[in-house]
């Protein structure tokens, strides 16, 4: 199992982008117990760049058979002028998408 999380809101040039990803690396630590992810293969992984593209990349590189997603509730003018990762997900993947409430 893969664990990713998309850093959106810093860019690649950014000289503050490794700080970034080393404090979600340390978060995903204190999550998730060390023994869990030895003993399950757990695979944590910190990407920058556009959500939808870096997860579909991911799936794609893993061969994954399913990518399961949280979803929060948004009104429709969140998803008519931002639209949404889930909804991109869901059209573009060719295998399953799971969302859970969040």
């Amino acid at each position: 199992m893969t664990v990713l999380h998309v850093l959106e809101n810093i860019s690649a040039e950014s000289p503050d982008l490794e700080e970034e990803m080393n404090a979600v690396r340390g978060k995903f630590q204190e999550l998730v117990a060390a023994a869990a992810i030895a003993s399950m293969k757990i695979h944590l992984e910190v990407r920058q760049g556009e959500a939808y593209r870096e997860i579909l990349k991911l799936a794609a590189e893993k061969q994954s058979d399913m990518i399961v997603t949280g979803v929060q509730a948004r009104n429709s003018l969140d998803l008519a002028v931002f639209g949404s990762t889930t909804d991109r997900l869901i059209q573009l993947y060719s295998g399953h998408v799971l969302t859970v409430p969040i």
